[in-house]
């Protein structure tokens, strides 16, 4: 109200207004109630030329602002009413972070961007504790910032429990990722000893198969070589067979030569002794039937000596067909063998593939659980 006055002073007319403030000051009071047993830390920031660090911008925080740093709640010594009380209690590797937010929340004119941040204050003990600062911006029509007022809330509990889950999850990844790149190279080097092996014995394999192949060209070489050789032995088995037979046949020759010599000799005799009863006239046939007698003599010792020609020949021929019979049944039984390694050496030949094959497949199956416990290996480290 006011008084209304005369020229010296004295009161003429007094008038006034009555306005109800009821629910206001109960507004007050709960705000009062609600900054002192909630828990929550106020500021508010009256903004200088739209500048909330300028030295002329006026700053206020609440009792339970203090009381949350540590202080008592009327203690405007230790935690004065200005901004660097709060900013100067920033960790140093919080302050770029909550001075970007802010800055961004009162720069942004549309009013779309909030000041939502976490950061760490120091306490009045030294200490840090985590704390979530949220606020808002007033503004002219113009969208120029006029004043910022907001909340600070300690989260340092929740703070603390999410970097403890964040290491525990760091943990977790690192020891998945240990195990993961343990299981990596152990089955990795397993696999490659393995390979390593399939290949060595594939190789081993393969130069077996050479060498059984080898084995088995040579031995049909020495079965063409030994059925050649019993054509051979055949053939001069004949050759004797037929020598044997010429000599029996010239033997009835010679047999017959020696009867002839023999018939002659006798005539020659005979001759001779008609030739001495015919006395002087019978001189001249007597000489020629001696000289018969002589030849058929010389003929039968030639003929005896060509009957025991034949025999020896006939003997050595015996033996050469019982040789030829003996070297015949050696072939036999070389061809005999030389089809059995041959059949031995298909066989082995055929394991020698199998094997290869089935090295070859091995090495697949090693190059297939390798690349699947690689899959497996990524999917742990990416999760």
């Amino acid at each position: 109200g006011g008084v209304a006055r005369d020229a010296q002073g004295n009161p003429l007319r007094a008038c006034g207004s009555l306005i109800d403030v009821h629910d206001q000051k109960a507004d007050v009071e709960r705000m009062a109630l609600l900054s002192r047993h909630a828990g929550i830390g106020l500021w508010d920031a009256q903004l200088y030329e739209g500048d909330a660090m300028h030295p002329k911008a006026q700053w206020r925080f609440s009792g339970e602002f203090r009381r949350l740093v540590g202080f008592d709640r009327e203690d405007m010594t230790g935690f004065p009413d200005k901004v660097n009380a709060w900013s100067d209690r920033i960790h140093p590797e919080d302050t770029a972070a909550t001075f970007d937010a802010f800055g961004a929340c009162l720069n942004d004119r549309s009013g779309r961007t909030g000041y939502d941040v976490a950061y760490r204050l120091k306490m009045k003990d030294g200490s840090y504790r985590w704390f979530k600062a949220i606020g808002g911006v007033a503004r002219d029509a113009q969208g120029n910032p006029l004043r910022a007022c907001g909340s600070l809330i300690d989260i340092h509990a929740q703070k603390l429990a999410e970097l403890e889950n964040e290491r525990a999850e760091a943990n977790r990844r690192k020891g998945i990722h240990d195990i993961a790149d343990t299981l990596s190279a152990r089955v990795g080097s397993s696999a490659d000893r393995a390979t390593a092996n399939t290949q060595v014995v594939a190789t081993a394999t393969e130069e077996l198969s050479a060498s059984v192949g080898e084995i088995a060209a040579r031995s049909s070489a020495a079965a063409n070589a030994s059925a050649t050789a019993a054509n051979e032995a055949t053939r001069t088995n004949e050759t004797v067979q037929a020598l044997v037979a010429a000599g029996e046949r010239i033997g009835v020759v010679i047999k017959l030569i020696n009867n002839i010599a023999s018939q002659t000799n006798l005539l020659a005799l005979n001759a001779t002794i008609e030739a001495a009863r015919a006395g002087e006239a019978g001189k001249g046939f007597a000489v020629v039937a001696g000289e018969v007698k002589n030849l058929a003599q010389q003929t039968a010792s030639a003929t005896d000596e060509i009957v025991e020609q034949i025999a020896s020949v006939q003997r050595e021929a015996a033996r050469t067909v019982d040789a030829i019979h003996a070297i015949s049944a050696a072939i036999g039984e070389v061809q005999t063998i030389s089809a059995s390694i041959a059949s031995a050496v298909a066989q082995q030949d055929a394991a020698a593939r199998e094997i290869s094959a089935s090295i070859t497949q091995v090495a697949r199956d090693v190059g297939d659980v390798s690349e699947n416990v690689g899959a497996v290996t990524r999917q742990l480290r990416a999760g």
